[in-house]
This record gives C-alpha cells, structure tokens and sequence, in this order.
C-alpha cells in the first residue's frame, strides 16, 4: 500500500489522568450512573496533509468516548488511519473492549483519586460505520434498518421504505441469532447529526430549491431569492452563540451539518413562513417540532409522545408531497429516533421501596391490555421482601402476563448495565400482535363492513324540500336506517398506542374513508364533453356531496335550490341546502339521488 495504515490507542484510564489535571471535579448524578457512549465516525479526510501520499484521500476513524458525568469531556482513545475504511471490526475495536473489560474487573475507574464504576450504555455511529460495526447489511440495501424488519422496494434505481407500523426488533434475536443479518438494537439509538442535519434537511432544501423529487415542492426562482435575502438579513443579528452566520441558499447544498441544523431549529420556520405551499410549510413544521423537542435537556413524556406522533405524520405525509423516492432510509429512520418506552428511571434504596407501594399500582395501571402480553418485568439483587410486594402486585393484576424470575413466563438473561436494587419496568408492542385478530374480532369487523355497505343511500324517503332523510338497504333490514355510536378519528393514531377495541375501530375507519370516497367517485357523471340530464338537475333534487371528515355511517345530503347556467348554455353549478347551510357544488361533483342500480 502506498498509504500505511496505523492505529493508536490510549487507555481510557490515561485519558481520565489527563483530563484530572485539567477539568474540575466531577459532578455527581443521583439519577444517572456514569455511562460511556462510544462513537465512530466513518468520513474520508481530504484537509489533512499526509506527507507521503500527495492527494490526502485517506480515511480517519476515531474511538471517541464522552463520559457523560463529567461535563465536557469526549475523550477520544483510539485513532485509525488507511487508505481505506478497517476491514475487521473486531481488530478495530479489540484494544478498546479489553481495557473497558479490564475497568469491570477492577470494579472502576480512578479520577480525582476517587474510584468509579464504569458503564456502557450505548453505541452511537452514522449509518454506514453502525452497518460496518454490527456487521448487518449496509443503508443502501433492501433491509437496512436496524430497528424494524421492515423490507424496502426497488423505484427509480433506489429503494425506498414506506409505511410507518413495521415489526420491531429486539435485543432477544440478536443474542439467540435469530437474524444473522442485524445486531444489538436497544443500545444502539441511531445518529442525529448525519440522520437529520445532513440527511432529511438537506432532503427538503434540495426539494424546494431543486425540485429533485417532485414539481409540486419546487420553489420559483423569486420566491428561493425571497428567502435567501430573509436569510442574508440574519447575518446582522445573528449571535455569537452560532459557529456560522446563515448564507444563501444557491449554497444549500454545501452546507455544514451546524447550517443545516440552524435553518431545521431556528431560522427555517421563519424564512419559509409565506413562501411554501401551505401543506409543505406544515410538513416541515413537523419535523421541526419533534428536533426541538428531542433537543430539550429533559423532555416530558407528553412532548416525547407528541414528538413521536408528529415524526410518523411527517413520513407518512412525505410520499404525497415528494413522492415515494424521498422516503429513503434516512427519512424511514426518523420513526425510530425515539427509543423503547421506558418506566421509571432508575430508583433504589428507600426510593425504590415508596415507588413499589405507591407509584407501580399506578403504572400497571396505564399499560394498555396488549402491551401486558408482552411486558417484561425485571428486578436484580432486590430484597426479598420487596420482590415478594412485587409478585403479589403482579399476581393479582396480571396473574398470567407478566415475565419474571417468580413469574408464570420466564425472562432473558440479565442484562449487563443492570445493577443490584435497580428496577426496571419497559413495554415492547409488537407489530404481529395487532395485526393477528381473533375469530370473534374478524367477525366483528366484518360485521361493521357488512353495516357500512348497507348504509348507502339509494333514494330519497319523500319529496318534502326539507327532508334530507333517505332510504338505505338497513331499512329492508331492520326497518330504520343503520347508525354507530360516535367515536374519536382513530386513522392517524399510530397502532401501538391502541386498544383492542381501537384497532378494530380504526380498521373500520380506514375502510370507511377509502370505501365511501371511491364509492361516491364511482356514482358522479361527467358533463364535461356532453349535454347534461335535465331531467335529473331540477330544484329539489336529493343530492349526495362528497365529506371526507364525516364519521361511519353518515352521508352528507342535500337538496337543490338553485341552478346556475356555464358560459355554453348549460347548467354546470347548482344552490345545494344541507343541514349545515347552502353550499355551491359542480354538477360532477354531486349525485344525485335515486340511484339506480
């Protein structure tokens, strides 16, 4: 090789010594142990001169490790450098996991001549250094994601990853080798930097500015000089609290992760407000929102919950807006930025016993009937009289859903960040769980399917102008129109935060909001190159309009009271009053009433 590799290694006991003669001293934590997150990054060095290789293409990884309870430290204890990416990760990381196996023998780590422990809590890389790591298949196949098992399709050369409710991976397969083309899941939460900054914003410039998924998101010429000179207005008020001031847009494909970062959390709501399409803008506010939060120190778990929700509405609404080659990984990835859900935070000691009597009778409480089957309940080194509260808790409520040591079921084997009296508690719903029904519930739904096929109306009751009711197939079936009790719009909420029942009510929704619109689409004629039927276009007519927001089993009716003649002689529009008021509609845009099939 004309550029010889080389790695060096520091132990990150040497590394702590160093920073003890710099830093000030540690600050404690009550509710975190010390955690070690290491991160590895991927990216070819074109600014380094190398003085044997003239054309600087060599690649840098580094080990670098941030030690979370001591502020500002990121250490980095190992440095690669070849002309190529390591071709062996268990080379690449082999010094670095026999001193952090050293450190666990030893019980710790010194600093500040206190000694202590040492834990790992998460692996954090962008997408191609995570693949090359974990050793599974890399961002540009068909399953890429380390997450789901979701499998991509083939379109226009690149695949793509739609849909948002995919099965779950877990920690469990990677252990038993279930899958030998995915590693460890739970601690290792995927990369922001790469994933939003330089992934889906630079997505959506590129869309706006360019037009390179689709038409409709692309900007005009004035409006991209509107929002750069918005932009170039920023620079004079601009903080020092940016590394950079923003620049043009005719530059937005050569910015740093830090502008792209800006222009997401900062200056974009306020340079697009006016200038995107009104769907676009909130598109974007979208992801907007869910980055802010997730940037928060400590956010609640009502904005996770929001930040979660919006993040799934922003991938869903992506392949309408941009189309279906925008939804590639990075964007499919976006789902998993928050992590499994998890109760409490780490408690022991008298916390651990007030949480026991008081707080967990609560929390059993919260945890949907689905998400029971496949809770994982977990103490360590708990005393016994605490684990017996526990098991009676759990007996009780749930005497044959719940895993446990005591328990019916038994649990994986211990994880090793758990340490004695830490409690656990954490909920995984999987996808297969709500997508296989029971006999009674595919019954029940084909029951409710079977009610909202006979709820069309076919023709008017009576020729009274005021009234709107009409004659429906339940009337031959038991003799007055079918009706369901009203219920909350269910066909956005993601499927694992549903009941049972919910399921079923949004599977009815969804065929409810697709069936009725094509059903309706199928009954409108088209006047446009031929004479309408007069003879169905008179005052008083009963007419079916078009409410994509109206509930199951209602249909928005009206009568005609007025007609309005186009430029060539015809009636094109007609008066519509409806139990809301008048509403003006096209005549291909209504049906009229009876229907004769």
């Amino acid at each position: 090789n004309d550029y010889p590799m080389e790695f060096i290694f520091d132990t990150i006991s040497l590394r702590l010594k160093c920073l003890s003669s710099r830093r000030g001293r540690m600050e404690q934590d009550s509710n975190s142990n010390n955690d070690d997150s290491r991160r590895v990054e991927g990216t070819p060095l074109f600014l380094i001169p190398y003085t044997n290789n003239t054309s600087n293409d060599f690649f840098i990884w580094p080990i670098q490790c941030r030690l979370v309870n001591i502020k500002h430290t990121k250490p980095i204890v190992g440095i690669y450098k070849g002309p190529s990416k390591p071709n062996d990760p268990n080379l690449f990381f082999e010094k670095f996991v026999a001193d952090i196996k050293r450190i666990m023998s030893n019980g710790g780590v010194f600093y500040h001549g206190n000694k202590f422990p040492l834990y790992l809590k998460s692996f954090i890389a962008d997408a191609p250094a995570r693949a090359f790591i974990l050793n599974h298949r890399s961002h540009t196949s068909n399953q890429p994601c380390s997450k789901c098992k979701i499998s991509g399709m083939r379109h226009e050369g690149h695949y793509i990853f739609l849909g948002v409710n995919h099965t779950l991976r877990t920690d469990e397969e990677y252990v038993t080798c279930l899958d030998d083309d995915q590693g460890m899941v739970s601690q290792v939460p995927f990369e922001y930097m790469h994933l939003v900054c330089l992934g889906v914003m630079k997505k959506l410039l590129s869309a706006w500015v360019h037009g390179k998924y689709s038409r409709f998101s692309k900007l005009s010429a004035t409006a991209i000089a509107c929002m750069s000179r918005r932009l170039e207005k920023f620079k004079n008020y601009c903080p020092s609290d940016f590394a950079r001031r923003p620049r043009s847009l005719d530059m937005c494909m050569k910015y740093k992760a830090i502008e792209f970062r800006q222009f997401l959390l900062y200056t974009g709501p306020v340079v697009t407000c006016g200038i995107l399409q009104q769907e676009v803008y909130i598109h974007f506010l979208f992801l907007h929102v869910a980055i802010r939060i997730l940037t928060c120190a400590s956010p609640s778990e009502a904005y996770l919950n929001l930040a979660d929700y919006v993040l799934k509405k922003f991938v869903i609404r992506s392949e309408n807006l941009y189309g279906p080659t925008f939804i590639s990984y990075n964007v499919h990835s976006l789902i998993h930025l928050i992590g499994p859900f998890q109760l409490p935070a780490r408690v022991n000691g008298i916390t651990y016993s007030n949480f026991l009597s008081k707080e967990l009778p609560a929390l059993l409480e919260d945890i949907p009937l689905e998400g029971r089957r496949v809770m994982w309940y977990q103490h360590d080194g708990a005393p016994s009289h605490n684990a017996r509260c526990t098991r009676e808790i759990l007996n009780i409520k749930y005497p044959d859903m719940w895993i446990g040591r005591g328990g019916p079921r038994a649990w994986p084997a211990r994880s090793p960040d758990l340490t004695p009296l830490d409690f656990f508690l954490w909920e995984t719903i999987k996808e297969y769980v709500y997508h296989l029904l029971t006999f009674e519930k595919l019954s029940t739904i084909f029951a409710q399917i079977e009610a909202t096929l006979n709820s069309r109306p076919l023709c008017p009751i009576s020729n009274d102008p005021h009234d709107y009711d009409v004659l429906t197939p339940g009337h031959f079936i038991i003799g007055e129109p079918l009706n369901s009790f009203p219920e909350p719009d269910l066909i956005e909420t993601p499927t694992n935060r549903l009941t049972r029942f919910q399921l079923l009510s949004q599977m009815r929704q969804n065929f409810w909001k697709r069936w009725s619109h094509e059903y309706l689409t199928t009954l409108q004629n088209r006047y446009k190159w031929q004479k309408p039927n007069y003879s169905e276009i008179k005052i008083g007519a009963l007419v079916l309009l078009n409410d994509k927001d109206l509930p199951p089993l209602r249909w928005r009716t009206g009568r005609i009271i007025e007609t309005h003649v186009g430029s060539d002689g015809y009636v094109r529009v007609v008066s519509i009053r409806t139990l809301s008021g008048i509403t003006k509609r096209a005549i291909n845009k209504i049906c009229i009433l009876p229907i004769e099939t």
